[in-house]
């Protein structure tokens, strides 16, 4: 059989798993939804660039959104050149036009005259607030460069800067949750005739809606309100693999992968939804649990891949899954010309790979670690989770088991 054949088929044999969302009719009222991450992106148009805020959320029906936020830009401080009240108004225009002349991008959206406090160094009280220059972006990707140009001597009619800059390491998603009052897993709310729905050949991913909305129509709820404290009834999909190898640890270039196991479970209800096991060759029946078993490891990959967009999980759950399930995946995956990249976000033709990160551990200070981008998912894996929180004698999984449920895998 075909692999396209092999993905029609699997797509039907899994539709059951599906969010039940996708029958309800287009939003009208007020969207309450509960974030569940952050994207961000510049779109240019011509010469135009526009910096855009995307929301992955999820309402209390299990219906997916995502949000394009528009009208927010990013900025920074500069120290003023001149003393407090005596900053000349034509001398802002000059420091917009001077660094715009220097980028084909032309970045500067504006520049403004603010009184402001440095919490950096001592200062007696007579000190008190001074002038900086509030220089707000059009293109985040920018900063970098437009920051460079203030702490490199930067002269504008004849008027030398300060070489140093502030709030400019800031990351532009972290800005606009900071300055509207948005934590992560909050509940913002949208109100109705504030939104546009995005027609469904113009959607940027695999959310069931997709809706436009201005920065200052979103609406942050209080996360110590009561009626905000619910948790949104998320997907939960835990996952593990076990591999093939004769003699030590797997090698994903030779060994394969012979068994993925899944658990899903919605948050807000008590007890498992599905249990599913992918399994290379044949196998006995499992009471209570989805068998689904494969002549071929690539149709078994293939079938995994499926699952996950079909299920559409919130969160991704693990032990070492980031640094060993995920990647083993990935690396075995790009074994056979016949399977795709590997696509486990939510936005549409964004390829889920590999980059290298690092945290900070209790229990053994910084570590190297790999890092999956997959957009609009939450990936929790327990085991870095217990390395940055918890000093145990033991991180095996056995071990962290009886330490917290007195139980063994």
């Amino acid at each position: 059989m075909q692999i396209e054949q092999v993905s029609d088929n699997l797509q039907t044999q899994f539709s059951k798993y599906s969010r039940t969302a996708t029958k309800q009719k287009k939003p009208t009222a007020d969207l309450n939804l509960m974030v569940i991450d952050f994207d961000s992106e510049v779109l240019q148009q011509q010469s135009t660039y526009t910096s855009k805020v995307f929301i992955y959320a999820v309402d209390g029906n299990e219906k997916t959104y995502h949000v394009t936020v528009s009208g927010f830009n990013h900025y920074f401080y500069a120290p003023s050149p001149f003393e407090k009240g005596k900053t000349p108004e034509s001398f802002l225009k000059s420091v917009q036009m001077t660094i715009n002349k220097q980028f084909a991008e032309r970045p500067v959206e504006s520049v403004e005259l603010v009184t402001k406090e440095s919490l950096m160094n001592y200062k007696s009280e007579k000190d008190g607030k001074k002038d900086f220059l509030r220089i707000t972006l059009n293109n985040y990707e920018m900063l970098s460069k437009v920051r460079s140009r203030f702490e490199n001597n930067l002269t504008v009619d004849r008027v030398s800067f300060q070489t140093v800059t502030y709030e400019s390491s800031v990351l532009y998603t972290i800005r606009y949750m900071i300055d509207q009052g948005i934590r992560g897993m909050s509940w913002i709310t949208i109100p109705a005739g504030k939104y546009t729905i995005t027609p469904d050949k113009a959607k940027r991913s695999s959310c069931i809606e997709e809706i436009d909305v201005h920065y200052a129509d979103v609406i942050a709820n209080a996360y110590t309100d009561p009626a905000w404290s619910e948790i949104a009834p998320l997907r939960l999909m835990s996952f593990d693999i076990e591999c093939k190898a004769v003699k030590g640890m797997p090698k994903p270039e030779t060994n394969e992968v012979i068994t993925i196991g899944v658990v899903c479970k919605l948050h807000n209800k008590r007890g498992v939804s599905h249990k599913i096991v992918f399994q290379l060759g044949d196998c006995e029946e499992i009471v209570g649990t989805d068998l689904y078993c494969f002549d071929k490891e690539e149709d078994m990959l293939l079938a995994f891949d499926t699952f996950i967009e079909s299920y559409d999980p919130d969160v991704l759950i693990g032990y070492n899954m980031v640094n060993f399930d995920m990647d083993y995946i990935t690396k075995r995956k790009a074994q056979f010309k016949s399977l795709d990249l590997t696509y486990w976000g939510r936005k549409l033709g964004e390829e889920t790979k590999a980059r290298e990160g690092k945290f900070n551990s209790k229990a053994m200070g910084f570590r190297e670690t790999l890092e999956f981008n997959m957009s609009g998912r939450i990936q929790l894996d327990m085991y870095i989770h217990m390395l940055r929180e918890k000093k145990l004698r033991s991180y095996k999984l056995n071990s962290v088991c009886y330490e917290f449920l007195n139980e063994q895998k």
